[in-house]
């Protein structure tokens, strides 16, 4: 089709290739901006601009915003203990929050590496580095792996953080291998930038 949108006519043996160029500009070059995007940015920098989803957390306490794909599958709140499990794929985000705790960071990092020990088998961690959440809250976070009690190994990474108002924050990722990769990638993000009330 040429832009007049009327047929083209056939083309004649004595017409040059020159002279038969259309108006056909805008797909290929959407294409090859697309690609140039794609190779300056990467993967990651495309699904920067992608919109996050709706705000999810605990009244009073955090808003933690998810990235494309993840999704709130359950949820707890009793006493004072709050629960929220985000998954993506076979990849998940656990969040916990506990008012009132005692705890320094380092104590409640070594706490939930200990619970995390009692649910899987082959359990290692990595040493805690210091980390600084967007809120400007101190937090610890560690790697360790293990074995499911079905036999699947896991990766997956814990930030332990203690807000100004004595809530201890755990964030806990895990995911098959394979995917630990791209997940660190979202929860990390999600994990920083979370907002603490």
């Amino acid at each position: 089709m040429g832009s007049t949108g009327t047929p083209e006519a056939p083309a004649r043996p004595d017409e040059s290739s020159s002279q038969r160029r259309t108006e056909r500009r805008w797909p290929p070059l959407a294409g090859v901006l697309a690609l140039i995007a794609f190779v300056t940015l990467g993967a990651r920098g495309i699904g920067a601009v992608s919109v996050t989803g709706p705000p999810v957390g605990f009244q009073g306490i955090l808003l933690v915003h998810p990235q494309p794909g993840w999704t709130e599958r359950a949820r707890s709140e009793e006493d004072g203990s709050h629960q929220l499990l985000l998954t993506k794929g076979a990849a998940r985000l656990s969040i916990f929050a506990i008012e009132d705790t005692p705890w320094t960071p380092p104590e409640l990092a070594l706490d939930y590496a200990r619970s995390l020990s009692t649910e899987l088998s082959e359990f290692a961690t990595d040493p805690p580095t210091a980390v600084t959440l967007a809120s400007g809250g101190s937090a610890l976070r560690f790697g360790f792996v293990g074995v499911t009690t079905d036999g699947i190994a896991v990766q997956g990474e814990v930030t332990a953080s203690v807000t100004d108002r004595a809530v201890a924050l755990v964030f806990e990722v895990q995911a098959q291998p394979g995917d630990l990769g791209w997940a660190l990638d979202d929860t990390e993000r999600m994990i920083d930038e979370t907002e603490v009330l």
